[in-house]
């Protein structure tokens, strides 16, 4: 487990991970955005990707936009935009999603 992750970056690279597991590495690479994206298992470029993703969204008739845990304010504004665009339903961790079961003693 990771855990107090330290990165060290050089000319707006990741060149070192402090604390960081395996998989914390791998996550977080160097810190740049990949280049590389896939659309229905082909190789696309990034905008070919998210035209698609636009499309998807788009031709849905009941849209879920699910609020990731940890976005900064500007992201979650931008993500309830797209989702009033959309007419979409917008959910996130902070929902009740577990059912509590209430037992009596006898």
């Amino acid at each position: 487990m990771c855990d107090d992750i330290q990165l060290r970056v050089e000319r707006n690279v990741i060149v070192f991970a402090a604390n960081a597991c395996a998989l914390g590495v791998r996550w977080f690479g160097d810190g740049r955005a990949t280049s590389r994206a896939r659309v229905r298992g082909n190789d696309a470029s990034v905008d070919e990707a998210l035209t698609a993703a636009a499309d998807a969204l788009r031709g849905a008739s009941r849209a879920l936009i699910y609020l990731a845990p940890d976005i900064s304010c500007e992201a979650q504004r931008s993500t309830i935009a797209i989702a009033d665009a959309l007419h979409a339903t917008i959910d996130s961790v902070t929902s009740a999603t577990t059912m509590v079961v209430a037992t009596s003693s006898a």
